[in-house]
């Protein structure tokens, strides 16, 4: 029986950002010894215990067959593929060497996040083009970044699409707002999620809002972990005459985010760059129309179904934003078919494939 070995350390993570779903639909898909999908296939999670006691346990019927060192060869060698589910290369002894990178906005945007961040990543990347043997990425634009950027050979990559959790349905609009999900967004609202920095580009939605004829008909509603005293978004909102337009919700649970999709009018991705976007394909599942940037792999993504704009131009932002709110029935219904068609069996699939193909 094929044993493989998965470094699944982001599952444990407190906060459910998009590395963390991939991660937790993954599991659930190959890990039970029932699993349809896996067949034959002996998948364990692995997880790094240097970090763990500053982690939470999350789906927790899945750890049952977990092992605890990943960092030990004496575990490693047990396994007939080993893949690292975020961008870290497992350790040498493993038989097979199996990567997935996300992104590579680290190469590119290195001025968003802190330099210790940054360096970090610099050095899995470097890692991962050195010593895997083999890499999937969630996108194409992910692959041709790292065969271009990292000059991984072509034949050592591989696309898998994510998928979307069928909890985002325009049914969820329905669904109580519950207490411990913070402040409840009332009326029209347009929607988007993630922290405040350069790469998700807030500021320039908030500027692209500003000039929209949107303003005065709905609210700008940003879901994440954004302090509203921080200097920079105070004077972003003051300057833009949005101080008493605009809600920060602050964290909200990932429980909530079905409902808060399917209740907006429009969701709206401003990244400068993305390696996937989930939130693109989490909007239209809901119902939603989806305003999106071209950056990075939103384009591939959308697959034609959110109004697009230059991340860089709020005025283009805010014609899109226009866009999106006017469209009807046919188009939502259009943009929700192509959302159905990412689901995490196909991703689950996909991944059971190459590591037979790997490891037979």
């Amino acid at each position: 029986m094929l044993r493989v070995g998965l470094d699944a350390t982001s599952h444990m993570n407190r906060v459910a950002g998009g590395i963390q779903r991939f991660v937790a639909n993954l599991l659930e898909r190959v890990v039970p010894e029932d699993a349809e999908v896996s067949r034959g296939l002996d998948v364990r999670p692995l997880y790094r215990l240097s970090r763990f006691r500053q982690r939470a346990r999350r789906h927790a019927g899945t750890l049952g067959r977990a092992r605890w060192t990943w960092q030990h060869d004496s575990v490693l060698r047990r396994y007939d593929v080993a893949h690292g589910l975020d961008v870290r290369v497992p350790g040498p002894i493993a038989k097979v060497r199996v990567v997935t990178l996300h992104d590579l906005f680290s190469l590119m945007l290195a001025g968003y996040s802190t330099k210790k961040f940054v360096e970090g990543r610099l050095r899995r990347y470097a890692d991962v083009a050195a010593h895997a043997d083999f890499v999937t990425c969630d996108s194409d634009y992910t692959r041709r970044n790292a065969i271009e950027l990292l000059g991984i050979p072509e034949e050592r990559t591989r696309r898998i699409w994510l998928g979307v959790d069928e909890r985002f349905r325009p049914e969820a609009a329905a669904t109580a707002w519950r207490p411990e999900f913070g402040r409840e967004p009332t009326g029209d609202f347009v929607l988007a999620v993630g922290p405040w920095d350069d790469r998700k580009n807030t500021h320039r939605l908030v500027e692209g809002f500003a000039r929209s004829e949107l303003r005065g008909h709905a609210r700008l509603v940003l879901a994440g972990k954004i302090d509203p005293n921080r200097p920079d978004v105070r004077a972003c909102l003051r300057d833009n005459g949005l101080e008493d337009e605009v809600d920060l919700l602050g964290f909200v649970a990932d429980e909530a985010l079905p409902t808060l999709c399917a209740r907006a009018l429009v969701l709206c991705v401003p990244s400068r760059d993305e390696g996937f976007g989930l939130p693109v394909l989490e909007g239209m599942a809901s119902g939603t129309a989806v305003a999106s940037s071209r950056a990075g792999s939103l384009t591939e993504v959308g697959g034609g179904h959110a109004a697009l704009f230059d991340p860089d131009d709020p005025d283009e932002l805010a014609a899109a934003l226009a866009i999106a709110a006017r469209r009807g029935g046919d188009a939502l219904d259009a943009a929700r078919r192509h959302a159905a068609s990412f689901t995490w069996e196909r991703c689950a699939q996909e991944h059971v494939a190459l590591w037979k193909e790997l490891g037979g």
